[in-house]
């Protein structure tokens, strides 16, 4: 993780990735407000949570760029741009991006506190945020949710294991 995504009160600013989408573009595709969608194209996939923003022209989005995959999982905004560059600059073609969006059904959620960061394989969607003594995690799965509270309880009983 780099120096800023270990920095507590750098991560206040934007808790988890997200899209903003104007009303219109959302309706035509079927997003709700905080609902997490697949935005996704040719080159790969990247899940966002939507905030629907008269700010935003119609077919047009945006997502912050700096989420990786240390910091949210399946959440790499990098991921969908085009390899076209600036034949003078280098830059990435970051503003001419075709995409397509997909509401991402999830039967369960939590957020979940550890004090040290932790890997969780089996959920469909996280984000780890630092928090001033750990980690904050907003987490969606398709698993049931008993199933859901299961891992999680595992994932406390692995680190107080390797803790002994």
């Amino acid at each position: 993780m780099t120096r800023t995504g270990l920095s507590a009160r750098l991560s206040e600013h934007q808790a988890e990735p997200f899209v903003l989408i104007h009303p219109q573009t959302a309706k035509e595709y079927g997003v709700e407000s905080n609902q997490i969608i697949a935005v996704s194209n040719q080159q790969g996939k990247c899940l966002v949570r939507a905030q629907i923003s008269l700010e935003m022209m119609p077919k047009q989005l945006f997502i912050p760029i700096h989420w990786n995959e240390s910091t949210a999982k399946q959440s790499k905004p990098c991921s969908l741009i085009i390899p076209n560059s600036d034949e003078f600059s280098g830059q990435p073609e970051f503003k001419h991006t075709p995409v397509t969006l997909e509401p991402v059904k999830h039967q369960s959620s939590a957020l979940f506190f550890t004090r040290i960061p932790i890997e969780l394989p089996e959920c469909d969607y996280w984000a780890r945020q630092k928090i001033e003594k750990g980690y904050l995690y907003r987490i969606e799965s398709k698993l049931a949710p008993y199933e859901l509270s299961q891992v999680l309880k595992s994932k406390l009983s692995e680190k107080a294991d390797s803790e002994l």
